[in-house]
């Protein structure tokens, strides 16, 4: 599959924003790059479908900056830099060779270097019923949208809080769908840390902190029903939603019929594959993530391992851009393309952009503000999907004693299963944190072992004798 590219001077995992910045800026020095994406397309999950049948829809939802979002785009196909779509890589072994597998079969290669631009994930929102059909997220949702225009045919429930709902309402509005009403779960919010955040947020970016004040009063003028703090919420259904309930502030149960619901606990870094290959990670306590540790440059724990974008730390497309440049700027410049000298020049103005992008980040950490306290599932909560494990189960299995991640997923089968705990691993961390008192950090997560995507045994066994 890869036979003109074998030995790359630097393989790049992800195919969005950061990915692109940093093919096409690797290709300008000369590097020998090659880029792979488990979907077909470029753009990853912000640009899903700028350049494909449903590019005239998803170039005007609201917050797609279309020219950006163009310009890296074609910035990235005058490169000539290879792109291989619906390829995933499943292993990165000690002497940095990468398994894939894609259309023309499975194989590795070995890079030099190697970028993880794999993205953020949303962060599972557990609660009864969140399993059936008719429930999904809101990032799911939007993929939906943006890749093939497709609008729910009756008007939705969205629950949660953060960024993404508003946009995502506003983008759904646009594309026709509707509305039924707003679940807010956020907390009372302290509004010191905001007025903290604000100036600079407005003085580095005024137009970002004025686009999401016009979504917030859009929602307004629509007369959208918002229920702002709500808790206790179930889904309702035999075989498939037909309804929801919660308790409002006030302590009253509401009860409403529906056939969909789209719900949203705010994003997370894509650790998988920098967890499964060794790198160390941290946790930060002002979002709840935990992320992979890095220097400025995005360069791990682990030497000649990078990582850029939303994978890096939650930031948007914009930081994602400026992420993907430094790395790409530093591995050239370790790789004798680019002196010390002109590294200094070259990043200044990615690392302007990414102060700018971190106060816009400080305002929207302010105004939606982590919360685990609010994470109670109740014992019938399944948290573990894959293995049907329950809030219950695991709840005893932690009073027992078993507070170390890999012996809870011994005991109950908890991220045994096909995800590896990629959809369970963060609630499994909030429950021990509350019933133990530790920290997030000290709590920990799952060991994670290859393959970190999922991997049939036909498509093992199909590994060429040269990546055997």
């Amino acid at each position: 599959m890869f036979s003109d590219h074998p030995h790359p001077d630097l393989l790049i995992i992800g195919a969005g924003p950061a990915g692109l910045r940093a093919a096409s800026t690797a290709a300008s020095y000369g590097l020998n790059t090659v880029v792979i994406d488990a979907y077909d397309t470029i753009g990853g999950m912000i640009w899903r479908g700028m350049n494909g049948p449903f590019q005239d829809l998803t170039q005007t939802l609201p917050s797609i900056k279309n020219v950006e979002a163009m310009a890296e785009i074609q910035r990235f196909q005058a490169s000539g830099v290879p792109f291989f779509g619906r390829t995933r890589a499943w292993h990165i072994s000690d002497d940095r060779r990468v398994f894939v597998t894609g259309p023309k079969g499975t194989s590795s290669l070995s890079p030099l270097y190697i970028l993880l631009a794999t993205g953020a994930q949303e962060r599972p929102f557990p609660f009864e019923g969140w399993t059936l059909p008719g429930v999904m997220t809101i990032g799911a949702a939007q993929l939906l949208l943006k890749a093939s225009a497709t609008v729910p045919a009756q008007p939705v429930w969205l629950c949660g809080s953060g960024p993404l709902l508003l946009l995502y309402a506003s983008q759904l509005q646009e594309a026709g769908g509707q509305i039924a009403g707003i679940l807010d779960t956020s907390r009372p919010r302290s509004w010191l840390p905001v007025m903290r955040a604000l100036p600079k947020a407005l003085w580095y970016g005024g137009y970002e902190v004025a686009h999401g004040i016009s979504l917030i009063n859009r929602i307004r003028r629509e007369k959208i029903p918002t229920f702002h703090g709500i808790c206790n919420l179930r889904a309702h259904g035999d075989g498939a939603l037909t309804a929801i309930s919660f308790r409002n502030p006030n302590g009253r149960d509401c009860y409403v019929e529906t056939p969909c619901l789209l719900v949203h606990r705010g994003l997370e870094p894509g650790l998988q594959a920098a967890r499964t290959a060794g790198c160390a990670v941290t946790c930060d306590a002002e979002n709840g993530n935990f992320q992979t540790i890095h220097d400025c440059w995005g360069e791990t724990t682990i030497p000649a391992l990078f990582v850029a974008g939303d994978g890096a730390s939650i930031g948007g497309a914009q930081a994602a851009i400026a992420r993907g440049q430094l790395s790409a700027l530093r591995i050239a410049n370790q790789l004798g393309k680019l002196n010390d000298n002109a590294l200094v020049r070259q990043a200044k103005h990615p690392k302007k952009t990414l102060k700018a992008t971190s106060t816009i980040r400080k305002l929207i950490d302010a105004v939606y503000p982590h919360d685990t306290s609010r994470f109670t599932p109740t014992d019938k909560t399944l948290i573990c999907r894959c293995e049907a494990v329950s809030a219950g189960q695991l709840r005893e299995a932690i009073r027992n004693g078993l507070h170390v991640p890999d012996q809870r997923k011994a005991f109950t089968r908890a991220g045994m299963g096909a995800c590896q705990g990629q959809q369970c691993a963060g609630s499994l961390n909030a429950m021990v944190a509350q019933e133990t008192g530790r920290s997030p950090e000290t709590v920990g997560l799952y060991r994670r072992r290859p393959p970190f995507a999922p991997l049939t045994i036909g498509e093992l066994c199909a590994l060429d004798e040269k990546a055997g």
